[in-house]
């Protein structure tokens, strides 16, 4: 009679424990722009932090390539996400991702070519000749090929790493006849002496900045505490090293503004294999 009474206790027990939920891990990841290494030293606080915030375990996950990140991402197997609008707003149709926060400011381009080039007056004129820019599927060449409606027309392009400014050095050392630059790069860092070199045939129509979303597995309150948390001064104190990055001189973030990122998926949808 005992044995029976504490094993229906048992029984119970079991029950009861089951009832309670179980939470899986948070998954926080962003573009492999990095080695894994840096990946941890930018991600790894913040990940951390929300974990204490949430009360539910975040973990960084750092992928391994570009095919990767985009195979894992259209699997749904992110949480909390920080990239581009484009895939902001890809997450936002195909998973229902919410965009919480972003860096201040917009994301916009122009195309630059020789001023003195007069062969060269519009985009289709490019069709036939090469173009410098960072590898799709960055925003701005992105962003360059929509123009091209035709896939079988789109224009020869040179893939330039190490960012903007080594894209402007390769077009200045001849390597193309134009070139794709973030707006605020021919802006600020291009001196008027220099512009007057240049003749700009396209400017892009300004888009949000980088951004995080969350997936519907963080809902209401859950999403209120991710974005409420890392707008405040703990918050960025967490994302300092991305801040510095990403947002040197203004090192903040800012509330995402959902409509702004409508039809921004289509620069990845008929562009980019897979999407």
């Amino acid at each position: 009679m005992r044995f029976t009474r504490i094993a229906v206790t048992f029984t119970v027990l079991l029950a009861a424990l089951a009832s309670f939920p179980v939470f899986a891990d948070l998954v926080l990841t962003a573009p492999p722009r990095e080695s894994a290494e840096e990946g941890m030293a930018i991600y790894g606080p913040i990940a951390k932090y929300l974990s204490e915030q949430l009360g539910q375990n975040v973990v960084y996950k750092h992928p391994v390539d570009w095919s990767t990140y985009a195979v894992d991402m259209r699997n749904d197997s992110f949480d909390i996400v920080f990239d581009g609008p484009h895939f902001a707003a890809w997450r936002m149709k195909h998973l229902q991702h919410t965009p919480l926060i972003t860096i201040p400011g917009d994301l916009g381009f122009v195309v630059v070519v020789n001023a003195d080039d007069n062969k060269i007056k519009q985009l289709r004129n490019l069709k036939t000749k090469k173009t410098c820019g960072m590898a799709s599927p960055n925003l701005s060449m992105l962003t360059y090929l929509s123009q091209f409606h035709d896939d079988s027309l789109l224009p020869p392009v040179v893939e330039v790493k190490g960012g903007i400014p080594e894209v402007y050095k390769a077009f200045l050392g001849g390597q193309c006849s134009a070139a794709i630059l973030r707006n605020h790069f021919y802006e600020s860092k291009i001196s008027d002496q220099d512009k007057k070199k240049l003749r700009v045939i396209f400017t892009s129509k300004p888009l949000p900045n980088q951004t995080i979303t969350v997936s519907r597995r963080l809902q209401g309150k859950s999403q209120e505490i991710v974005r409420t948390s890392l707008l405040s001064v703990t918050g960025r104190q967490s994302a300092m090293k991305l801040l510095e990055r990403f947002s040197k001189s203004k090192p903040t973030f800012a509330q995402a503004e959902v409509e702004r990122y409508a039809g921004a998926e289509n620069l990845l949808e008929g562009i980019v294999w897979g999407w």
